[in-house]
């Protein structure tokens, strides 16, 4: 697992997690203009997930703007439902690959599951920072993220 923060190259607020392997979500969109509609689902490739937005690949070719929003049905290792607007797009091969910022932004109960399972996620893959989380939570007082 790679994680990326903010460098003086990038403008992410949040940790990213990169997913290795890639997980499969379904894509369907959630509204347009306000107004909700109900769409086939289409599978796309998670690449990376954060508190504030995602990453997915996918062969579809999807407008950049904030007129309609995606909706991500992700399994497991992250069991959720996430919604956003594409903020930008790029090509690779005969793919795509796109940017999502969650819209609106999750509720704080949402948020805390997200970043659980997004934790989860580290200590399975680099299982020796176990004792750097357990020593952040008793500074916090707290007894799991």
């Amino acid at each position: 697992m790679i994680i990326r923060t903010k460098t003086k190259h990038t403008r992410r607020r949040h940790l990213r997690v990169q997913l290795t392997p890639a997980v499969v979500a379904e894509l369907t969109v959630g509204s347009i203009g306000g107004q909700a509609v109900t769409t086939r689902s289409r599978p796309v490739l998670l690449l990376n997930i954060s508190p504030g937005g995602l990453c997915f690949m996918s062969v579809l070719d999807l407008p950049v703007n904030m007129s309609y929003t995606l909706r991500l049905t992700l399994g497991a290792p992250v069991p959720m439902v996430l919604q956003g607007h594409v903020r930008w797009k790029r090509r690779r091969d005969n793919f795509f690959e796109y940017g999502i910022a969650y819209a609106p932004a999750p509720a704080p109960s949402l948020q805390r599951k997200l970043i659980r399972l997004l934790n989860g996620l580290l200590l399975q893959q680099s299982p020796s920072q176990a004792t750097i989380h357990s020593l952040y939570r008793q500074i916090n007082g707290q007894k799991q993220y």
